[in-house]
């Protein structure tokens, strides 16, 4: 019998162990989800400070157009700054897709494989999370992440239109 009850010490002193290992590793795993999570909202940010200013900009140039002696000079320039505006577009969508690669990544990790063993199923941090994975139609997204595509989305929309604003009805 003696040998039986230090067996089960093993056992409980193994657990425990591992139970800590577990909520070590959802600690580091945690903090690179917080990692990306703020890298995404800062960088949306500047990504929309420069949409902002660059469309001020544009909107002073094209109410000046008929102003100014050199109207082919100025046209060309808001020409540009459409352009300029949506190849900004392009690598914020870009900038966006890869962080929501990476905080859906971590999610599913510690969804999948750590919560369950750090907290045991009492504790559901992120299990009870739904999984929307990868769908291309973003409304099926989480709220704020759906919210920020939108913008993106809108001012990608922006720069085209007025691409073709200054196309059509200054030229």
């Amino acid at each position: 019998m003696a040998k039986k009850k230090v067996a089960k010490k093993k056992d409980v002193k193994k657990s425990t162990t591992d139970a800590d290992t577990a909520l070590r590793r959802y600690e580091i795993l945690i903090s690179y989800l917080q990692y990306e999570n703020s890298t995404f909202w800062t960088t949306s940010g500047f990504f929309l400070i420069g949409h902002i200013a660059l469309f001020g900009f544009f909107a002073q140039i094209v109410a000046s157009i008929e102003d100014k002696g050199s109207k082919e000079t100025t046209i060309t320039l808001a020409y540009g700054m459409c352009i300029f505006g949506v190849i900004l577009f392009i690598i914020w969508f870009r900038a966006i897709m890869v962080s929501f690669f990476w905080i859906t990544r971590w999610q599913n990790i510690i969804k999948n494989k750590l919560e369950k063993d750090a907290f045991g199923d009492d504790i559901e941090v992120i299990r009870n999370i739904p999984s929307h994975g990868w769908r291309w139609f973003i409304f099926w997204w989480p709220g704020a992440i759906r919210i920020q595509f939108l913008v993106v989305i809108l001012w990608g929309v922006v720069w085209v239109c007025s691409y073709f604003y200054l196309r059509w009805f200054l030229v």
